[in-house]
């Protein structure tokens, strides 16, 4: 896409519409991804857990944190991104001294997440995923580290919350141009080659 192709919005209100207003933690990182609730990484004021997981419902504004520390807790993993809907959530937990990382999903009912279900775990040839959620779907892109990425693929991978049978849903020969970026309805990804 050129900028040729754009339109330019003269007047900001035209295209955007206040939600609403919350007052959240310092440093906060918060991801909307359906109309009910956002996903929010929450800083801690201890070495460990550095981060945690809140839920914040945008209708009425409670943030309430529903995961605590790391499921992989006692082996130095950390919370390290989330993302989620209405219909369950996805977090990657990492140990960046061993540069190993772990996909975990869970279902979300009434605002209040299921067991959590391991859904891949890697090490340091490849990236720590990088996250989106579509509607009940979860997905992570994963990819090889530069610069010995000759010869490894970069996958989307794919999950429904509530199971724990993944799978490629996009291979590419090479890096992925970009992280994943969900949408009402599906995912966009931007594969180097065919």
């Amino acid at each position: 896409t050129s900028l040729a192709e754009l339109d330019v919005v003269d007047d900001y209100e035209d295209a955007v519409t206040l939600l609403g207003t919350f007052e959240l933690p310092y440093g906060t990182l918060v991801w909307v991804n359906d109309d009910d609730l956002a996903a929010c990484l929450l800083p801690t004021e201890l070495g460990s857990p550095l981060a945690q997981i809140g839920l914040l419902l945008l209708g009425s504004g409670t943030l309430s944190t529903v995961v605590q520390q790391a499921v992989g807790d006692d082996e130095r993993f950390e919370i390290y991104d989330v993302r989620a809907t209405s219909k369950g959530m996805i977090w990657t937990e990492a140990n960046v001294l061993e540069g190993t990382w772990r996909i975990y999903a869970a279902p979300i009912s009434s605002a209040t997440p299921g067991s959590p279900v391991l859904l891949e775990e890697g090490d340091d040839a490849y990236e720590t995923p990088t996250l989106a959620v579509v509607g009940n779907r979860a997905f992570w892109q994963v990819m090889p580290k530069l610069p010995n990425d000759q010869g490894l693929a970069s996958r989307l991978m794919g999950a429904t919350f509530g199971e724990d049978n993944a799978s490629c849903v996009f291979e590419s020969q090479r890096r992925m141009c970009t992280a994943p970026y969900a949408t009402q309805d599906s995912v966009v990804i931007t594969p180097r080659a065919d």
